[in-house]
């Protein structure tokens, strides 16, 4: 909804005041050449989908979760957050991948354990 509101009233400024030029919302524009970049690299493609797996699998068992949040606090004296990446948010799968890489240690040691 909120995209057509704004591509409708884009639209009406560009004929109000014909002489500006509008540009498009960076943001969008550069979660689009994200989007290319992963879908033409064969390796960025299985690293994407499997940091989603891993994050994905935490998050959905209460077990493992505490497991790892328990190494956390043993190893880091904190709790770090997996992040789980949204689809239209390209700085998403990097908070994603930098969770990860946070607790690597402790996930780990997790996936040593079980």
């Amino acid at each position: 909804m909120f995209v057509l509101n704004f591509t409708f009233y884009r639209r009406q400024m560009r004929r109000q005041y014909p002489s500006k030029i509008f540009l498009p919302c960076m943001a969008h524009q550069m979660n689009l050449i994200f989007g290319e970049i992963f879908k033409e690299q064969a390796l960025y493609q299985r690293i994407s989908k499997e940091a989603v797996r891993l994050v994905s699998y935490f998050n959905k068992s209460v077990f493992f979760t505490g497991n790892l949040r328990d190494e956390q606090i043993r190893l880091y004296k904190k709790h770090v957050c997996l992040v789980s990446p949204g689809d239209t948010r390209w700085n998403s799968y990097y908070f994603c991948f930098y969770s990860i890489l946070k607790t690597q240690a402790a996930l780990k040691v997790n996936i040593i354990q079980h």
